[in-house]
């Protein structure tokens, strides 16, 4: 007895595309926040960290966080991981992804920038 059996690999990259940001510049003192928007090519890990105008990690938005395919945003109020208001300044969002057979998407990390005043 001899058995067959096809095997799909998943060798295409996902695809991060309509990186956007606004409210960019944004006043986080007095309420306002900057929403991060993207679309999914396909159900990924999503990974987003905000450093500021040195290059030190400020925030952790989204941790390997599992999404569908599609339009999304991730909101950010302005806040540090100790959850103070940073500084004014230019700040660098950088997104990573990763499809669910581990493939990275051509722009890794992909990223943008806002300006907190």
């Amino acid at each position: 007895l001899v058995e067959s059996r096809t095997v799909k690999v998943d060798t295409l990259a996902p695809v991060l595309s309509g990186l956007s940001d606004s409210t960019d510049p944004f006043h986080p003192r007095t309420g306002q926040t900057t929403m991060i928007a993207y679309t999914l090519s396909e159900r990924s890990y999503i990974t987003c960290r905000l450093y500021d105008s040195a290059g030190s990690h400020t925030v952790t938005l989204r941790n390997r966080k599992l999404l569908s395919e599609g339009s999304h945003g991730i909101v950010w109020d302005g806040k540090n991981g100790s959850g103070q208001y940073v500084p004014t300044g230019l700040y660098t969002y950088k997104i990573w992804v990763e499809d669910l057979a581990e493939n990275h998407a051509q722009l890794y990390p992909a990223s943008g920038t806002v300006t907190v005043q």
